[in-house]
């Protein structure tokens, strides 16, 4: 089933028709011909708004013709509410009569009506949307001079209840998204006292004065700013605190830190990660567990559920990005900003089992999104993050390339939204896994040319290099001995010997130097003398009748030689077969330690589970030298 992809540049947008099997469109299938700021999807892809600079137009989702259009100028943020019946936009601060004008709007756009508006001041990218909506949409909260008002939705009337605390931050609050009404707030520390985050049941708020009893709070220290994050079942709650200065002084960019709270205040903690930063906690789209990457690089990824719970380990590597797809069966690990862009793809085989389909490495990454069907990354390079190689790729779910389409000014790619339910959860296709996949641990290595994971490639010397040499190679335990035949040479070089040829021609050498040196030696009489003065002093008859004896001794000399020579050269070859032999036993050895931790439950990394596959050619070579494993 084809799938749209929006591209946006400075001068159009477009659409594109999708197959994740055969990679993106060439060409679009529909365009709108506008420089616009920004471009915002419904939840369910029926809508999207088309935000420039003068006015909010709202266009259908499959073909981008305008459905309405909202008179707001200077509008500098949009986005739908839940449902996608409502839509919030914040224009820059004006007055009216010199009174602050109401720059926070929430309309029912298909009316381009609206219906609900308040005044709000210090407008911050990073915390839109600033207003949070009930799930039912019938209540809005919003956050002035430490406090939080609750409106109902459609009343022009002041606030109906308010959470007030001393020392709320901005951004610090959050709605749950489903579930019983749940409101999370964040107060930082304050002359010695420590921050903390709350959960208050917004139903239960007064219209003024002091706030209820919390239902679950966690306090810390060391934290300028906090990341609300609620599973979107709205039964547990993960705040991301991060800190300035790192008290141990390790990290330039600071402390962070993530701590769990259940919605029912039965549970909380701060996660024992690996030393160091978190880069990155995302819940998955069911809200039954969340990923969570952390530490000094090499960073590890861990996989806990909604109790906050152990799943599994991921391994290590250079990873700060974390994407679950829709249906929650993948997810990827990327690596992108200062890191090289290697990305790590793993499927959920099972309620607590992951494993590693591939890996790949794609360079200069800004923009890293699951397609509606949960089958295809894009990863896209956009301006102004980076201006040069502006493009947008797609990879397979075990990190193989399907497509990519360099743009000369690329602002935005992004997947339109599907209804939920539209795209069914499928498994990994037989046969897809990249040779790296293990049931934990991240490669994290730079991919091959489609993109899938490198096999590890034992180190070839120059001369023996070629087609069959590098094909030979590629084994796990170096190139076996016919590589060393069959390697291309270049014109005009010997070919090289083999290991055992190279060993009885050494033996022979050393036979033939010691030959030579027995033979330019004088040899000793039954006497003791040396021969030369023995012939020199005797007479000539007796000195004619020692030489035959002399020559004898030669004769004799040289026929034990050529025995020897013959022995050492097969004991030179023995000896290195032998002396492979001990080095394969010793890995085989290795490998057995391995398969006996794998079957306690221990977590292998992928070099460990490589050195179990390659058991069979182990054993192979032991049996070709004639050793029994």
């Amino acid at each position: 089933m084809n799938q749209l992809l929006l591209v946006r540049t400075p001068e159009e947008i477009n659409l594109r028709k999708v197959d994740p099997a055969a990679g993106a469109a060439a060409t679009p299938s529909s365009s709108l011909r506008e420089n616009v700021s920004s471009v915002v999807w419904s939840n369910d892809g029926s809508a999207a708004a088309v935000l420039t600079e003068r006015s909010i137009r709202v266009v259908e989702g499959g073909s981008l013709q305008t459905v309405t259009t909202i008179p707001a100028p200077q509008t500098n943020a949009v986005a739908f509410s839940q449902s996608g019946k409502l839509l919030l936009t914040h224009q820059r601060p004006f007055r009216i009569e010199g009174n602050p004008g109401k720059n926070l709007t929430l309309w029912q756009w298909r009316e381009a009506k609206p219906c609900f508006q308040v005044t709000h001041k210090g407008f911050v990218r990073e915390d839109w949307p600033c207003l949070h909506l009930t799930e039912d949409e019938s209540e809005a909260f919003h956050l002035v001079n430490n406090t939080v008002n609750c409106y109902l939705v459609g009343s022009q009337g002041g606030a109906e209840r308010r959470l007030q605390l001393k020392g709320l931050e901005r951004g610090g609050f959050a709605v749950a998204p489903a579930g019983l009404p749940r409101i999370a707030a964040y107060v930082c520390e304050s002359k010695g006292a420590p921050g903390f985050v709350g959960i208050w049941d917004h139903a239960a708020l007064p219209p003024g004065g002091d706030p209820p009893q919390a239902i679950a709070r966690r306090s810390f220290f060391n934290a300028n700013h906090v990341k609300l994050m609620w599973a979107c079942t709205g039964k547990a709650l993960l705040a991301l605190t991060t800190a300035d200065a790192d008290p141990t002084n390790k990290s330039y960019y600071g402390d962070s830190k993530l701590n769990f709270l259940s919605g029912d205040g039965q549970n909380d903690a701060l996660l024992q990660l690996k030393e160091g930063p978190v880069h990155d906690a995302q819940w998955a789209p069911d809200g039954a567990s969340f990923a969570v990457v952390a530490g000094h690089m090499p960073a590890r990824t861990q996989v806990l559920d909604s109790n906050c719970r152990l799943i599994a380990d991921l391994g290590t590597g250079s990873h700060n990005l974390l994407r679950w797809n829709p249906q929650c069966r993948f997810l990827a690990v990327a690596g992108f900003g200062n890191l090289p862009g290697d990305v790590a793809f793993h499927e959920r085989t099972g309620p607590k089992q992951f494993q590693q389909l591939g890996a790949v490495r794609a360079e200069n990454g800004v923009v890293a999104e699951w397609s509606p069907d949960g089958r295809a990354l894009l990863v896209a390079t956009t301006a102004p993050r980076l201006r040069m190689d502006n493009a947008f790729a797609l990879y397979r779910y075990d990190g193989a390339l399907l497509a990519k389409h360099p743009v000369e000014v690329l602002l935005d790619a992004c997947w339109r939204p599907t209804p939920k339910g539209t795209f069914p959860d499928r498994p990994s296709s037989p046969g897809r896994s990249a040779p790296a996949a293990s049931t934990s641990g991240s490669t994290g290595g730079k991919g091959t040319a489609n993109g899938a994971a490198p096999s590890k490639i034992s180190y070839v010397p120059p001369q023996f290099r070629g087609d069959a040499g590098a094909s030979a190679s590629s084994s796990l335990h170096g190139p076996p001995k016919a590589a060393f035949r069959t390697a291309r040479l270049p014109p005009g070089a010997e070919p090289a010997e083999e290991p055992a040829k190279a060993a009885s021609k050494n033996a022979r050498k050393r036979s033939n130097k010691a030959k030579s040196k027995s033979e330019q030696q004088p040899q000793p009489d039954p006497a003791g003398s040396p021969a030369g003065a023995t012939s020199a002093s005797m007479p000539a008859d007796k000195a004619n009748g020692s030489a035959p004896a002399v020559s004898g001794q030669q004769d004799s000399a040289q026929q034990t030689s050529a025995p020897a020579a013959a022995g050492d050269a097969d004991g030179g070859a023995a000896a290195e077969a032998a002396k492979r032999g001990r080095a394969l036993q010793k890995k085989l050895r290795q490998v057995q330690q391995l398969k006996e931790k794998a079957a306690s439950g221990t977590a292998l990394e992928p070099e460990q589970v490589q050195k179990i596959a390659g058991e069979k050619e182990l054993i192979a070579e032991l049996q070709s030298l004639g050793i029994t494993a």
